[in-house]
């Protein structure tokens, strides 16, 4: 299978924090300033005026990230790839590893520990040019989000995969790390040792 690129990877809260929404353009901000993400962060953006849109957005180069409140009042933090990664990595298996470290460092600056749900992730394929190209398979791509995954939790993840409109969408469950920087711990970060994916 040609592996799908532009994946998504989303992480819910595990409980309501819309008072969180109002410090996340101050993090944001704070991050692109800093420049603490693996990617060139070039601007932030408001959308809460927009009913289902992205909440604040944190563009980068290779990735748009963004927090959204949705209608229940959890938080979704999420990761968007926009193109090839200059590491090489496999895109499933970085926009996790990337996905986990927005969460862990949204929890230690606004001091709210355990705020988001480490035991699942969607995952989702917002690539056209490889999902509407005859011999696509969601079979296979529940199979290639596994296996990537399974490098990254040194555990064989749940894959459930379902067709979200017109892209495939993985919900993945694994035994859950105690935190999200206990996740983050064991990602593999470019120019660092860890489980290399």
């Amino acid at each position: 299978m040609n592996a799908p690129k532009k994946i998504e990877t989303t992480f819910s809260s595990r409980r309501r924090e819309p008072e969180l929404m109002a410090e996340v353009q101050r993090i944001f901000h704070d991050w692109l300033r800093l420049g603490v993400l693996d990617d060139v962060l070039i601007d932030v953006a408001d959308y809460r005026h927009v009913a289902g849109g992205p909440g604040f957005l944190l563009i980068g180069h290779e990735c748009n990230y963004r927090v959204r409140l949705t209608e229940t009042g959890v938080l979704e933090a999420r990761c968007s790839q926009k193109r090839a990664f200059a590491n090489g990595r496999c895109p499933v298996a970085e926009t996790f590893t990337r996905g986990v470290k927005v969460c862990r460092m949204l929890e230690e600056h606004s001091g709210r520990t355990r705020l988001f749900d480490c035991s699942r992730v969607r995952v989702a394929a917002r690539d056209r040019l490889s999902t509407r190209r005859p011999g696509f398979s969601i079979e296979e791509f529940a199979w290639h989000v596994r296996q990537s995954l399974s490098r990254e939790l040194f555990t064989v993840p749940q894959v459930k995969v379902r067709s979200d409109r017109e892209f495939p969408l993985a919900e993945v469950k694994w035994v859950a790390e105690r935190t999200m920087q206990g996740l983050d711990e064991r990602a593999y970060h470019p120019g660092t040792t860890g489980a290399v994916g």
